[in-house]
C-alpha cells in the first residue's frame, strides 16, 4: 500500500510512524484550543499547597499528584516529558516517575531529568522507579532464588512470545525489546544521569519504602504476583 503525503512528509522530518504522530499532533491541537490541559493544571495548583507531579504513569493517576503521561488519558496532564515541561521553576515539592524512563532513548531521559531539577523546589526531592538491569541479568547466573525460578516461569509464561524459549536469555531480550523499552539501567547508571542532571544525595530504596511520606506505597506492585516487582525493579531517590 502506497503511503499518503502527509506520511511521507511526517517520516521525513524525523516524527518516528507518521500515523501516530499524526493523531498525536492533532490530539495536542485540539486540548490547546479546548485548554483542557491549562484547566487541569489550573485546578491543580488551586487544590494543593505542596504540588507534587507524577510522569508517565499512564491511565493509573495517583491521589493528590498532578498526573501526566504522553497518551494522556482523561484528566491526565498531556506532555513529551522529553520536552521541556509547560512550568516555571522550583514549582513542585515532589516527584514521582515509574516504570518511565526505560521508555525513552538515554539522552531523552537526561533531558527529563534536567527538566525534573529545573521545575523542582530548592529541597525537594525526585524518586524514579525502573527495571533493574543489574537484578536482570542476575537471572542469566548459574544459580537462582527461589523467587528468580518464579519469576522466570510466571514472565516466561505471560509476556515472552511463545516462538522464544522460555530461557534467562529470553527473558532479559524481552525486558530490552518489548513495550517500547529504549534503555535499561542499573544502578550505577541512573543514579549518574541524576547527578549529571543536577540532583544529590542519591539514595536506593526498596519499593514503597521512603523517608518521604509523599513517597511511601506508591508503585504499582498489584500488577505483579507478590514480590516480582520488587525483584526486577531499581528506586533512587534524589533531593535539589
Amino acid at each position: 500500500m502506497k503511503r499518503s503525503l502527509t506520511s511521507k512528509v511526517l517520516g521525513a522530518v524525523g516524527l518516528g510512524n507518521p500515523d501516530i504522530a499524526l493523531v498525536r499532533t492533532l490530539q495536542k491541537l485540539k486540548r490547546r484550543l479546548a485548554r483542557t490541559d491549562a484547566q487541569i493544571a489550573q485546578r491543580y495548583f488551586a487544590a494543593h499547597a505542596e504540588p507534587k507531579f507524577h510522569i508517565g504513569g499512564g491511565p493509573r493517576m495517583l491521589d493528590g499528584w498532578l498526573n501526566a503521561d504522553l497518551s494522556a488519558p482523561p484528566g491526565v496532564l498531556q506532555m513529551d516529558a522529553t520536552q521541556p515541561f509547560p512550568f516555571e521553576d522550583r514549582t513542585f515539592k515532589f516527584l514521582f516517575t515509574e516504570h518511565m524512563i526505560e521508555h525513552v532513548p538515554y539522552d531523552g531521559g537526561l533531558a527529563m531529568l534536567r527538566e525534573c531539577h529545573r521545575v523542582l523546589q530548592d529541597g525537594g526531592a525526585i524518586r524514579v522507579v525502573t527495571p533493574d538491569l543489574a537484578s536482570l541479568a542476575a537471572l542469566c547466573g548459574p544459580e537462582r532464588s527461589d523467587l528468580q525460578t518464579r519469576y522466570l516461569k510466571w514472565f516466561s509464561d505471560a509476556c515472552v512470545p511463545p516462538v522464544a524459549s522460555a530461557t534467562a536469555a529470553a527473558v532479559l531480550n524481552a525486558h530490552f525489546r518489548l513495550w517500547g523499552h529504549e534503555f535499561l539501567y542499573d544502578e550505577e547508571t541512573l543514579a549518574g544521569l541524576l547527578r549529571q542532571a543536577g540532583f544529590r544525595d542519591i539514595r536506593r530504596y526498596a519499593l514503597m519504602e521512603s523517608p518521604h511520606s509523599a513517597f511511601q506505597n506508591l508503585e504499582n506492585v498489584e500488577r505483579y504476583p507478590e514480590g516480582f516487582l520488587e525483584l526486577e525493579s531499581l528506586a533512587l531517590e534524589a533531593r535539589k
